[in-house]
């Protein structure tokens, strides 16, 4: 079928490779920063292969390299390093290089006298992954400049990698990434939000450049001045698993989530994905805008948008619906159309952020042929006895898994009796119990699957949401008189679990 070759890892970084390469390969140069080796130092010594900064400083590279962040650090740039296609704070990536972030954050200084510079910039000769890194502040004021964030012209690929709060001003777009004429992208696991553009707020992917998306989530990105809020795709772009949510246009004439625009070659292909929640102030479509090429649906949710339609197609455009698609007004198709019930874009479990289905949706068990083999979280897809599964990117777990069965029972008991309640406020905080119960079913699912690591991770991240001493935050999701032993009960699952993280 048409949409399986464009799901195809196109390069090294893809799928499976992005997890792989944490540790460098053979002949490679491991790159360690401290207060003597710097991250502009480290880059220069891996794109040259040479010691650029004295015997005192980094090591020198040596073929593909990996450099490795200190865990949680943030490292901040104050002031540009070159002008290449715009100002950058680092330095142009040459040579094939692999950032280790370990929960680092990469950020352009804030302070009022700080230049604007985007973050880094990939040279067509480039080959660059980040991992577990997240790059934010990146500005760019001006005519013909591109991606506040990143700007690649080489090959990127992200994996597990946050791109937040770039801003780019002017005529220029993108301002998380641009993925320029030529270039090559893969997302794995990552999150691009809250990034604003006077034409685009998130991804512009352009005419001749490729981009697969894997279990990645677009949000809250912006465009201010007219445009598209989430993603401009003008060359060959495929999302499988994964959610484009809550992006606006907030200009004139503009579309919130999806643009698919440049030239009769240009291709969007959305498999086992939910784009919903996307809005338009003054314009005539708000989730996806089919300006010209072709695009592919598949098991995907368009839904829940604002200020204008959930599709439209442009005359001479190709729209073609395989599986089962779900649409919410009939603007997408002729097919029947509901509410999805979706609930809130939430930490349901996993590395990103999905819309969760109330257990009565219509998109529950409604694709029924060639579903995906897992979901965004990488839960696998729970069959129906005619191999029907979830449309959309997120399945719900029926089942409860073996390993957190007793857990679970807490919880539940404590939710029934008013020991644990929700936390945030809005429409949000009605659902953060469900949310955060889900959370527990995705680490049970890992461990019974044997995914001891994944399985650790998860419960990590949920002890984190658990408010212990009545002062919830905004990152917490439970609260109450039966939070404190909540979090006993899941530090002592962790440890019969034996994680070491």
């Amino acid at each position: 079928m048409i949409y399986k070759t464009a799901f195809v890892p196109f390069r090294r970084h893809a799928l499976v490779l992005a997890l792989a390469l944490v540790t460098g390969a053979p002949h490679a140069a491991n790159i360690d920063l401290s207060a003597s080796c710097t991250l502009v130092n480290a880059i220069n010594n891996a794109n040259t292969d040479t010691d650029t900064d004295g015997t005192s400083g980094c090591p020198a590279g040596s073929g593909n390299d990996t450099i490795n962040l200190l865990a949680g650090k943030i490292y901040t740039l104050t002031k540009a390093d070159n002008q290449f296609e715009g100002s950058n704070g680092l330095p142009l990536i040459t040579s094939r290089i692999t950032i280790n972030g370990n929960g680092a954050a990469i950020s352009r200084a804030q302070t009022a006298n700080t230049a604007d510079f985007r973050i880094l910039s990939v040279a067509a000769q480039g080959d660059l992954l980040l991992n577990d890194v997240k790059l934010t502040g990146g500005k760019i004021s001006g005519e013909f400049q591109y991606g506040a964030g990143l700007r690649n012209a080489g090959q990127l690929s992200l994996n597990n990698a946050t791109i937040s709060g770039n801003s780019i001003r002017g005529t220029s777009s993108s301002g998380a990434i641009a993925n320029m004429y030529g270039g090559k992208l893969t997302m794995v696991n990552s999150t691009i939000t809250n990034n604003s553009g006077e034409r685009n707020g998130g991804i512009a992917n352009f005419p001749g450049a490729n981009a697969a998306v894997f279990s990645s989530t677009i949000s809250a990105n912006r465009s201010v001045n007219g445009g598209v809020g989430g993603i401009a795709n003008g060359g060959v772009m495929a999302l499988t698993n994964s959610t484009v949510s809550g992006n606006r246009n907030q200009g004139e004439w503009g579309t919130g989530g999806i643009v698919n625009d440049g030239n009769s070659a240009a291709r969007l292909i959305i498999k086992h994905s939910t784009i919903a929640g996307n809005s338009t102030r003054v314009g005539n479509v708000a989730g996806i805008h089919l300006a010209s090429g072709r695009m592919t649906l598949f098991n995907s949710i368009v839904a829940s948008s604002t200020g204008g339609s959930d599709c439209y197609g442009g005359p001479t455009t190709t729209t073609l619906l395989q599986g089962r698609n779900f649409f919410t007004s009939g603007t997408c198709s002729n097919e029947p159309y509901a509410n999805a019930k979706l609930l809130p874009l939430l930490d349901n479990g996993g590395l990103t952020l999905t819309h969760a289905l109330h257990p009565k949706s219509l998109a529950v068990d409604a694709a029924a042929s060639e579903c995906a083999v897992s979901d965004q979280r990488a839960i696998k897809r729970q069959l129906t006895a005619n191999s029907a599964c979830d449309v959309g990117s997120f399945e719900r777990l029926a089942s409860k898994p073996a390993s957190v069965l007793a857990i679970l029972k807490t919880f539940d008991d404590n939710i029934t009796n008013g020991g644990l309640l929700g936390v945030g406020d809005g429409k949000v905080i009605a659902h953060t119990t469900g949310a955060f119960r889900n959370q527990l079913l995705v680490a049970g699912s890992y461990r019974d699957r044997k995914q001891n690591d994944q399985a650790c991770v998860q419960a990590l991240s949920s002890l984190r949401r658990i408010d212990t001493n009545n002062s919830p935050d905004a990152n917490d999701y439970v609260t109450g008189n039966g939070a404190a032993a909540l979090s006993a009960e899941l530090k002592a699952l962790r440890k019969t679990w034996a994680c070491q993280n």
